[in-house]
């Protein structure tokens, strides 16, 4: 299970004369109530002529898989093959050639999304280039990756420019549980509670990873390809990443010049002028004055959104469809998300700055960690600890001690010009508004404390102190202000 070749998994774990019978896939594991092997020998034989008289795609393998033998010890002259499904039965199936040349990239482990990377051969029907297939087991309540970039580069085509830096997507299919056809779906699990994943498995080109870069000019390119399509997207969709990370931002080569490409939309949302609008901390606390509308809303300087509602093969998909409360998870990858997102306490609303404030860390992870010469990735320990609040409160130190600054930002002499002319002044552009922001909520944390004493003078200094606050704060970071501490164009056909 844990090489995610297989849709489920088996097994029998037998102490002294019991014997119990366990089953895993993404959903979770079950194991059966223990039963003697000698007082319910017919349990044991049913179990072994199952195993006798099953094909490989019984035993679990992806039914989509098609291997030479059942052996499974090696991709060699494997394909994977696209069905048609309820949707598209009158489809031709699409086969694929498994490259045995490029290895397989899995995340190991048995429940969750399992997400697989499989190489392909380049084939006709696909313009000759060298692709790979995503195969993941995501939530079933989340829209699928695929609608999202299906409407982003919809969205796109009034600003053509951009989708060359959005993945190219060629094929996708997505399958529920019983559609897949999992043991799961016949038992009688009424009384646990679960998460429904579903299949999905997208082919798309191949790109290659951000450790590949071959110069700081490079990187830069790639970065800001990435920076400027991510604006386009949301411009144009109202549609956030929300997972910005190394793995995600990618690139290829185009008669030897490198395209950044932002991949991977598993998290996206699809963010309304409300949910971008509203205050996290107290919604209620302050009155709605002009002096105190200082928060940035989604039209961003003035331009209107895209309504969230598109039209697909199968009908309309409206992107909101998760709702208000489900927009608050914390999403994304610890050294690169947002401090906001790295609190305790309630999970603020996904707003374009996050997104903006992650490629600010990646940004400074990269340069403290990407060997040129190896091109590998080390690690900053600091960013990534396993606990994502102790995360936060070391990116916040990185932030605002300079001490703490210099000590973590251990940049070596090919990055250290790119650390002072982009991260050094990103970091101050970023941290004074947050320090603004901190200020704002902790008078907001005392008006509270206040209005529970009903002290009405103390309440009345306080909301006057916030209105002072909010007139004196910095402005939040934008697009713009960002590309402008980069040096670089706003357009895309500019650079």
């Amino acid at each position: 299970m844990s090489h995610n070749i297989r849709c489920y998994g088996t097994g029998i774990m037998i102490e002294d004369f019991m014997v119990k019978l366990w089953y895993a896939d993404r959903h979770g594991v079950v194991v059966s109530r223990p039963f003697d092997m000698f007082v319910e020998s017919d349990k044991l034989l049913l179990v072994v002529a199952a195993i006798a008289g099953a094909d490989i795609a019984k035993m679990g393998v992806c039914p989509f898989s098609r291997f030479p033998s059942s052996k499974l010890d090696s991709y060699e002259g494997s394909k994977l093959v696209f069905q048609p499904g309820p949707m598209t039965e009158r489809l031709p199936e699409v086969e694929f050639t498994i490259d045995t040349s490029r290895p397989v990239e899995t995340n190991f482990g048995i429940v969750g999304r399992g997400t697989t990377i499989i190489p392909l051969k380049a084939t006709a029907e696909f313009w000759s280039e060298d692709l790979v297939a995503k195969m993941a087991w995501p939530r079933e309540s989340r829209l699928a990756e695929a609608d999202y970039i299906r409407v982003v580069r919809s969205r796109l085509a009034r600003k053509p420019q951009y989708l060359h830096h959005i993945v190219d997507m060629k094929c996708w299919i997505s399958r529920t549980m019983e559609e897949m056809k999992l043991p799961r779906a016949s038992m009688a699990l009424h009384n646990f509670e679960y998460e429904r994943r579903e299949f999905r498995m997208i082919v798309m080109k191949k790109y290659e990873r951000l450790e590949q870069v071959e110069s700081v000019d490079e990187f830069k390119r790639v970065f800001c390809d990435v920076v400027r399509a991510h604006y386009g997207v949301w411009e144009t969709s109202s549609i956030l990443h929300r997972d910005t990370s190394s793995y995600n931002v990618m690139f290829y080569r185009d008669d030897g010049r490198v395209v950044g490409v932002l991949c991977d939309w598993d998290m996206a949302a699809c963010i309304s002028p409300e949910d971008e609008a509203v205050n996290d901390d107290v919604d209620d606390d302050v009155p709605d004055s002009a002096a105190m509308k200082t928060q940035g809303t989604a039209t961003m300087d003035g331009k209107p959104r895209a309504k969230a509602e598109y039209t697909t093969e199968a009908g309309v998909v409206n992107l909101r469809t998760e709702g208000r409360c489900k927009a608050r998870q914390r999403t994304g990858t610890g050294p690169f998300m947002a401090l906001d997102l790295l609190r305790a306490g309630p999970v603020p609303f996904p707003r374009y700055r996050y997104d903006l404030e992650s490629f600010f860390f990646l940004l400074a992870w990269f340069c403290v960690v990407h060997d040129p010469v190896r091109h590998k990735f080390g690690h900053l320990p600091e960013w990534e600890n396993s606990d994502m609040f102790t995360i936060g409160l070391y990116k916040r130190e990185f932030l605002y001690h300079n001490g703490l600054f210099d000590q973590i930002s251990r940049v070596g002499p090919t990055y250290l010009p790119l650390w002072e002319s982009w991260v050094e002044p990103l970091r101050f552009l970023l941290g004074l508004y947050i320090l603004d922001q901190d200020g704002i909520n902790f008078l907001k944390r005392r008006l509270r404390a206040q209005r529970k004493k009903h002290s009405a003078a103390m309440t009345t200094a306080t909301l006057e102190e916030i209105v002072v606050a909010k007139k004196r704060m910095h402005d939040p970071p934008t697009y713009e202000k960002f590309m402008e501490v980069l040096g670089e164009p706003l357009d895309i056909t500019s650079s």
